[in-house]
């Protein structure tokens, strides 16, 4: 019976190959990435084929760059977080003033007192800013380009 290529543990130990080319790995796990590799023809195939790459790799000449190489990151994963951020400060904001209100005797930090929204208002507040999050969500490809 062969192994299945495609199973949590041959997929698990293909990961490890690399982490004992760095050697990065523990005596355990180096013991278990043997006693599979002894077992598995399929498994002992891919680490011979890393391996032989790596060493390829590690052993030709370091090539000069005619131009650096600049990693911007992505204004797009900075605009996905944006709606779940404003919901997060809406809902912190709701919390302070339902909790201010509920304790006794608290004082206001301010001089000038604010009307606080009551409950209904803030779970309407909340419910507006889930569905403007969607809406910015599907049109935020007509408002960037990148």
């Amino acid at each position: 019976m062969r192994p299945d290529p495609s199973s949590v543990v041959c997929e698990r130990v293909r990961m490890q190959v690399s982490l004992e080319l760095d050697d990065e790995l523990s005596a355990l796990e180096k013991r278990m990435l043997d006693t599979h590799l002894s077992r598995c023809a399929i498994c002992r195939a891919y680490a011979e084929d890393v391996n032989a790459f790596t060493t390829r790799l590690r052993a030709a000449p370091l090539e000069r760059m005619l131009r650096p190489v600049i990693v911007t990151r992505s204004r797009r994963m900075l605009l996905d977080r944006a709606p779940i951020a404003l919901a997060a400060a809406i809902v912190v904001a709701s919390a302070a003033s339902v909790l201010q209100l509920a304790v006794p005797g608290a004082r206001p930090t301010s001089s000038a007192i604010t009307q606080l929204p009551t409950l209904r208002e803030g779970v309407q507040e909340s419910r507006q800013v889930v569905i403007d999050g969607r809406a910015f969500k599907r049109h935020r490809g007509s408002l960037y380009v990148f």
